[in-house]
């Protein structure tokens, strides 16, 4: 098989090494011959407790100055820095059942007979780069109603955790 060079620097005899070893791989984990398919991806450290403990502690100091609950805020902080992804859901689905299953959501459109929703992944699903972002923007936020925020090198440090 041949693999053309991109912008895999440096890793691409590991990616070469891996797709020699697929035919032994498939005979062990799909001796029936079904496809496998494998994802190569960036691995990222997750993001720090306390990482998370910080972030929680400006969403509950930012709802406090706004007079909100934290959820609530913490909410409007995922939809403007969090990550996010599209589901499309019939709409034979009931309201209730999008509830249970999706923590954070919001109905975005409908489209030939579904509901389309747009989910929030929590920051407990973070990697350090996600959370990095989602940080950074709480800080903005927390900055621009004049709640105290740690300085810039208290806060590398809580990222340096990740390194």
């Amino acid at each position: 098989m041949d693999i053309e060079k991109t912008d895999f620097t440096g890793k691409l005899s590991e990616v070469l090494a891996f797709m020699q070893e697929k035919e032994e791989m498939r005979r062990i984990f799909s001796p029936d011959k079904e496809e496998l398919v494998f994802d190569i991806a960036i691995h990222r450290k997750n993001r720090s407790i306390k990482a998370n403990a910080y972030a929680w502690a400006l969403c509950t100091k930012i709802a406090d100055k706004l007079n909100s609950s934290k959820d609530e805020i913490y909410l409007k902080l995922l939809q403007r820095y969090g990550q996010s992804f599209e589901v499309n859901v019939s709409e034979d689905v009931p309201e209730e059942k999008i509830a249970e299953t999706m923590k954070y959501y919001e109905k975005i459109g409908q489209r030939n007979g579904s509901r389309i929703y747009r989910v929030y992944k929590g920051t407990s699903e973070y990697d350090s780069r996600e959370m990095s972002v989602f940080i950074d923007g709480i800080i903005s936020e927390a900055k621009e109603i004049g709640v105290p925020v740690l300085s810039e090198e208290e806060v590398e440090n809580i990222k340096k955790e990740w390194d």
